[in-house]
């Protein structure tokens, strides 16, 4: 069997790093998340068949595969380990087997630890339903609130007991650094110009100049005095 860090230069075809996000989402309440892979997230795996390396599970090719051969029929714990880089709240796993019933997955328990290489020993999911027979992808929920790093996918079962054959392994992640608010500047009240007051204006009464009255002579005052005369009737006197 060739040694495994030189397989796993040559799975990484000279880039060192070859990232696949699928942006076949999965609705989450309101918010969709992607599926990532990652040939550097690959970082260990317990055995592998030629050159059907671990990190085939995340190259995004899926004419390539993962056979864990060369430990007997009924192993039972066949385990690959990743490396996420950094912390992230894992929300999904997908796997993708082979499709040929005799090497596909039935069964799989996904482990956590604080380090690389560490003890792997808190279930983050357990995969009881994993359909053989089928080369398409199958999605699991994760409800693990914790964020992870380290991760080891252990293979406890297969249809007929045999290695398996797994063609693509992701990720549903979600980053875990919240950034923290920052705090704005209390604005400084704008003060409030009001316009001058204007003085008020005096009102001016005009005075309207009437033409003088005429005076009106005594004697027009004067009632007319209409002399009378006295007729005297006498007789014999006119």
């Amino acid at each position: 069997m060739s040694n495994k860090n030189d397989l796993m230069n040559s799975a990484s075809l000279g880039t060192g790093k070859l990232k696949q996000e699928f942006f076949n989402v999965t609705n989450r309440g309101m918010e969709t998340v992607a599926w990532s892979q990652d040939t550097s997230w690959v970082v260990d795996w317990e055995t592998a068949h030629s050159t059907q390396v671990g990190t085939n599970t995340m190259d995004g090719n899926t004419n390539t595969m993962w056979n864990a051969g060369g430990v007997p029929r009924y192993h039972n714990a066949w385990w690959i380990e990743f490396n996420l880089g950094s912390e992230y709240t894992l929300q999904g796993i997908r796997i993708q087997n082979w499709g040929d019933t005799t090497h596909d997955v039935t069964k799989a328990v996904l482990y956590t630890s604080t380090a690389q290489g560490g003890t792997f020993n808190s279930v983050v999911a357990s995969l009881g339903s994993v359909t053989a027979g089928i080369s398409t992808v199958q999605d699991f929920d994760v409800d693990y609130d914790t964020p992870v790093q380290h991760l080891r996918l252990v293979i406890t079962q297969t249809a007929t007991g045999y290695q398996p054959y797994i063609r693509e392994i992701a990720f549903q992640l979600e980053d875990s650094q919240t950034p923290s608010p920052t705090s704005s500047p209390t604005p400084s009240p704008t003060p409030i110009r009001r316009p001058a007051r204007r003085p008020a204006r005096r009102r001016v009464r005009r005075r309207v100049r009437r033409p003088a009255r005429r005076p009106v002579s005594r004697a027009r005052r004067l009632p007319l005095e209409i002399p009378t005369f006295k007729i005297c009737m006498a007789s014999g006197m006119t």
